[in-house]
């Protein structure tokens, strides 16, 4: 054989070698402990059929994840809800952009002294976060639940910067209250505690779920899965159009996925897609 062939046949199969390298290479995401990292594992032999290998990379918290995703360690992220991603990506002026809904991870209303929200009387205390994130998450589910209205500058569509920036001149975000709530901003970690002392209290999933409490069965109210909280599935703005990233978007939108977060959550994480 020809010197000439046997050069070009080599460079062939390098390329070929090269290219199933590539193609084996796994999606590395970016993700913290929880449903969402419960789901992508799920999702994860769905997608290996689909020719989308996934690795999955934990982290304590969420503190360093975009960042890794920005300087390219990590290929998605799904670990936040869009609210909070957006803040984040405009704070740090980040190319990253959310690229599909994930799950939602309803904050819950709960009470030891209500069965129903209709039981609320005038002038009844309402537990909320002392945060500015959860306190503007919260007055937004009251407001979806017809309990408050919001100044005009806030807004069903998460946009709600302006009611964290006048929390502390003293929850200036709200327009009209005509029940007259009382609203108690207390730390995260005594919401739960509060249920028996307050008429209800608004709770991030997170931390109802450390009480031993679930939206679903302990609520008497809770966010709808299309909420601007639903969390997303970060990628580099670069990497939108990629064909891994519509392969992983469909494997987690199979049906199987969707019968594993009804089945496992019991509506207490809810799917927006």
């Amino acid at each position: 054989m020809p010197f000439f062939r046997i050069l070009a046949l080599a460079g062939l199969a390098g390329a070929l070698l090269a290219a199933q390298a590539q193609a084996a290479k796994p999606i590395r995401i970016g993700v913290t402990d929880g449903p969402q990292a419960e789901t992508l594992a799920e999702v994860k032999p769905i997608a290996a059929a689909r020719g989308v290998p996934i690795e999955l990379v934990r982290y304590p918290n969420g503190k360093e994840i975009n960042r890794d995703l920005a300087a390219g360690r990590l290929d998605a992220a799904s670990f936040q809800n869009g609210v909070a991603f957006a803040h984040e990506v405009k704070r740090h002026r980040y190319p990253l952009v959310d690229a599909a809904l994930t799950v939602t991870l309803p904050m819950g209303i709960y009470s030891r002294k209500i069965a129903s929200l209709r039981q609320l009387k005038d002038g009844d205390a309402l537990a909320v976060p002392n945060d500015h994130a959860g306190v503007a998450r919260a007055l937004i589910l009251l407001q979806n639940y017809g309990l408050l209205t919001l100044a005009d500058s806030t807004s069903l569509n998460g946009k709600s910067h302006n009611i964290e920036s006048n929390l502390r001149s003293g929850l200036h975000g709200i327009e009209s209250n005509p029940h007259r709530y009382r609203l108690v901003p207390l730390p995260a970690a005594q919401l739960a505690a509060s249920r028996g002392r307050y008429a209800a209290a608004l709770i991030d999933y997170v931390d109802a779920a450390r009480a031993g409490l679930s939206p679903a069965r302990d609520g008497v109210g809770m966010e709808d899965a299309r909420t601007p909280y639903a969390g997303v599935l970060a990628v580099r703005r670069a990497d939108l159009q990629q064909s891994w990233l519509k392969a992983l978007i469909s494997s987690y939108r199979s049906e199987p996925v969707a019968r594993f977060i009804l089945t496992r959550y019991q509506d207490s994480v809810r799917r927006p897609w």
